[in-house]
């Protein structure tokens, strides 16, 4: 709307400025002047839109440009009008009234809507880190399901110490990734409650110091995923289990 009332603004001092002696000065006016405007504009553009590549400069131009297009052809319209009429009255121009108002309002519109582009702009840089922590979640899912799939096909594996991981699964709603190891040298049976709590906080303090020292978990991390480590006996049997916060191993 502010190139309209840039072009109704130049239309309105054009019927102070111009007063052509016959038809074919008055068809140059209209055609004239709003195309030596719009000329103007167009090198302005150019000189000031830093694109690096010719193309895109261009495509970025007449993005700009495209708004001046339709101010151009009324701008030749009211001059063509105005002068026409200052042509018939022996140069003597009235105060055009209603282009004034059109002027008023124009640039009034005009500025309510930069004013509500800018509340875009503002609103849509805000949401950026949103955005941008989204897009990484997602990023992360993506690798932790192909890091799940990846897993799977190479199951079962040796975990050192006798541990083998026969299976994983990763639950995406409930943002939990357990893995499941078989102790092959232990037997629940010989073993007491507290005996099995000395294996589990030996088994959690040193799963928890190979994860924090693992860059491969940036993508749980930033998933937000919880770690399940279940463990059975060699016969199969549940042994312990045990959880590990993102907040403990990033």
């Amino acid at each position: 709307m502010l190139a309209l009332f840039a072009y109704l603004l130049i239309a309105f001092i054009s019927a102070y400025c111009f007063t052509p002696k016959n038809k074919t000065a008055l068809w140059v006016y209209a055609l004239l002047i709003p195309l030596t405007v719009s000329a103007l504009y167009l090198f302005y553009l150019y000189g000031t839109t830093s694109g690096g590549i010719f193309r895109k400069a261009s495509y970025l131009v007449g993005k700009k440009f495209a708004s001046c297009v339709i101010p151009t052809i009324i701008c030749g319209v009211i001059i063509y009008f105005q002068l026409r009429k200052k042509m018939n009255h022996e140069g003597k121009v009235k105060f055009p009234k209603i282009l004034f108002a059109f002027i008023i309002i124009a640039l009034g519109l005009g500025l309510y809507q930069n004013y509500l582009e800018e509340e875009v702009r503002k609103g849509m840089e805000e949401l950026q880190p949103q955005l941008q922590e989204i897009r990484e979640k997602e990023i992360a899912l993506n690798d932790l399901r192909e890091t799940t799939r990846y897993m799977k096909n190479r199951l079962p594996m040796s975990a050192g110490g006798g541990s083998i991981i026969y299976d994983i699964k990763f639950d995406e709603d409930k943002k939990k990734f357990t893995y499941y190891y078989k102790e092959t040298e232990i037997d629940k049976s010989e073993l007491t409650q507290e005996g099995i709590d000395v294996i589990k906080n030996t088994l959690r303090s040193q799963l928890l110091k190979t994860l924090q020292n693992n860059p491969d978990n940036k993508h749980f991390v930033k998933a937000g995923i919880t770690m399940i480590f279940d463990y059975s006996d060699k016969n199969g049997e549940h042994l312990l289990s045990f959880t590990v916060s993102p907040d403990e191993y990033k």
